[in-house]
């Protein structure tokens, strides 16, 4: 059963144009309430965040993994398979094209963060440039990373707030370098959905 203060990863696995596109969040349990569990999460991003997004998302984009680690215990996690098209009917970017959205880490104690949004509707692409009525839409979908969530339904629930984890030298998490941010930007030119970084890309 997951507690708090535990750090976990969120896993979300996409299919787009034949290739697999994953990301990778990490949030920071606040409350745990009866007997809230790692499934109240996947089952939350299935019926309320990942729909969010897709909604930014094109629809040759199809979310069909849900996978919630605990970081903290190194024991508990939780899959979830789901068939989750994005709904906006656009022109599709490639699939190595992505809006970028930027997290604004409160203290040195790590960098900023990042994510990535595949899936980007051509139709508000202007040049590389992302227009600004497109990044609001995007930001309002990823509010979920500044903001807490409370997933299950009550008296059993799990609550969990977005967080930057620094990252050791090998890739893995250094839990001892966590913060929550609360600041979010989405990043005005188009990126790729690839990272170089160690430990980031996922």
């Amino acid at each position: 059963m997951p507690s708090v203060d535990d750090v976990i990863e969120v896993v979300l696995e996409q299919s787009y144009f034949d290739q697999q596109v994953i990301n990778v969040h990490q949030f920071v349990i606040t409350d745990v309430s009866g007997g809230g569990t790692l499934q109240d999460v996947a089952e939350e991003f299935r019926d309320g965040i990942i729909p969010s997004i897709a909604d930014e998302q094109v629809s040759a984009l199809e979310y069909v993994e849900i996978r919630v680690n605990n970081i903290t215990s190194g024991l508990e996690f939780y899959i979830l398979p789901v068939s989750i098209f994005g709904t906006d009917t656009g022109e599709s970017l490639p699939s190595f094209n992505a809006v970028s959205v930027k997290l604004f880490r409160p203290t040195k104690l790590t960098r900023n963060g990042y994510r990535r949004m595949a899936g980007v509707n051509g139709d508000f692409v202007d040049e590389n440039n992302v227009n600004s009525t497109y990044r609001m839409a995007i930001a309002l979908a990823f509010d979920f990373l500044i903001s807490d969530t409370v997933c299950g339904t009550s008296p059993d629930t799990v609550t969990i707030q977005g967080a930057i984890v620094g990252r050791l030298a090998n890739g893995d998490y250094d839990l001892a370098r966590v913060q929550q941010p609360s600041v979010l930007q989405v990043q005005e030119l188009v990126t790729t959905q690839r990272s170089r970084k160690v430990g980031v890309g996922r």
